[in-house]
């Protein structure tokens, strides 16, 4: 009787490790954005709060009047 060959692992040991890797990355990153939104969070809202924004109206010149022009 001849021998049945085992099946192959179609994914790659270094495929696994990159995935493995990714995981991690997104995870780290999930986990700061977390920490900057729960934790620090008011600290940033107190920031915004405190900051002065004031807007001016400023006309700006565009092309020329008919009575700026000489005939």
């Amino acid at each position: 009787m001849p021998k049945l060959k085992q099946k192959k692992n179609h994914v790659p040991y270094r495929l696994n490790v990159l995935f493995f890797g990714v995981f991690i990355l997104f995870s780290a990153l999930i986990l700061r954005l977390g920490f900057v939104q729960i934790v620090e969070g008011e600290n940033y809202i107190r920031d915004l709060e405190g900051t002065n924004s004031a807007s001016a109206r400023i006309d700006a010149p565009r092309g020329l009047c008919m009575t700026d022009m000489e005939m």
